[in-house]
């Protein structure tokens, strides 16, 4: 989410995407002295992170589903901090849909939910070598 120090997203990474000739949509803009990063289609405005966190944190789960998500986002801050290997897992395949519908584009919202599909059928107790097979064909059309 942008965090300070803890973005991928710098200077370097952005020359290294002119250099291999990709996604020029994110390439720098320099004016003079001064360099413009524009922004991914997939980044979250302020107000955006805000309804986020303000969705996570207002979410109301079953028993035994998950551990309270809304104790480990901080909305003031938009931030999310201490959640457990299950709690990803949960977030990425049934809430994080929910919650991204409304904030980002049809194009970004599509592959995230796929991909929180494909883990969910992946990590089914039930799986056969058939269901394996399809979902082997749809993930090289998620990525």
């Amino acid at each position: 989410m942008s965090m300070v120090g803890k973005t991928k997203d710098t200077l370097k990474s952005r020359y290294d995407l002119v250099d291999l000739g990709i996604r020029q949509i994110l390439h720098q803009i320099e004016d003079g002295d001064n360099i413009w990063l524009p922004t991914a289609c997939s980044t979250l405005s302020s107000e955006e992170k805000l309804k986020l966190c303000d969705f996570l944190a207002n979410l109301k789960v079953p028993n035994a589903f998950s551990s309270n998500i809304s104790r480990c986002v901080n909305v003031l801050e938009k931030r999310i901090n201490g959640l457990k290997c299950h709690d990803h897992h949960v977030l990425l395949q049934d809430n994080l849909p929910v919650a991204i519908r409304g904030l980002l584009p049809k194009e970004v919202c599509e592959p995230i939910i796929a991909l929180g599909k494909f883990f969910k059928n992946l990590y089914s107790k039930c799986l056969t070598i058939e269901d394996l097979d399809i979902l082997e064909a749809k993930i090289l059309i998620i990525l």
